[in-house]
C-alpha cells in the first residue's frame, strides 16, 4: 500500500513533466537568434527594438577642398661676409670671421653654422659659442673648455 501512493506520485510527476516539456525544452534553432549571431528569423538586429523605421540613407561623401597652392620654401637670409668679432671676458680677443653659405670659419680653428633665422653656433679647440645675427650686427655668448664664460659682439664689414 505504501508503494501505491509512491507510484502515483511518480506517475503524476512524469505526466506533469511531459505536459510542460515542450515549453521548457524549445527547439535549439529557436534559440539561435539574438546575440549569438544566428541567421534564422529576422536578420536585422535592432538595439532599440524599432524595426518599422526605414534605415538612414548613407551620408554623402565629404567634399574635398581644392589643394592649397605650393608655397616657395623660405629663402635663407644672406649672412655671408666678413664679420669682425670682439670677445668680452676671459682675456677678450678679437678678429675677423668669415660666413659663407651658412658656414662660419675663422682664426684659431673656429668653425660653426648660421641658420636661416640668424641663430649662430660655433666651436673651437678652446670654446663653444652661440648667438644671433640681425642685419649687420650680431651678439652672443661663449664658454671656454676651462669653464670661463663671456660675451661677444660682431659687425659685418
Amino acid at each position: 500500500m505504501k508503494c501505491d501512493w509512491l507510484a502515483k506520485v511518480f506517475t503524476l510527476a512524469a505526466a506533469s513533466t511531459m505536459a510542460i516539456a515542450p515549453v521548457l525544452f524549445k527547439p535549439v534553432d529557436a534559440l539561435a537568434q539574438g546575440s549569438m549571431g544566428g541567421s534564422i528569423g529576422v536578420q536585422e538586429k535592432s538595439v532599440s527594438g524599432d524595426r518599422d523605421r526605414p534605415a538612414r540613407a548613407p551620408a554623402p561623401p565629404a567634399r574635398r577642398s581644392a589643394p592649397e597652392p605650393k608655397r616657395a620654401a623660405p629663402r635663407p637670409a644672406n649672412y655671408d661676409g666678413i664679420w669682425y668679432v670682439t670677445n668680452i671676458g676671459c682675456g677678450g680677443t678679437s678678429g675677423p670671421v668669415a660666413v659663407s653659405g651658412g658656414r662660419v670659419s675663422g682664426g684659431g680653428g673656429v668653425t660653426g653654422t648660421v641658420a636661416s633665422n640668424g641663430s649662430v653656433r660655433t666651436v673651437s679647440s678652446s670654446a663653444v659659442g652661440w648667438g644671433r645675427i640681425s642685419g649687420n650686427s650680431a651678439s652672443g655668448g661663449f664658454r671656454t673648455h676651462g669653464g670661463c664664460t663671456g660675451r661677444w659682439t660682431a659687425v659685418r664689414r
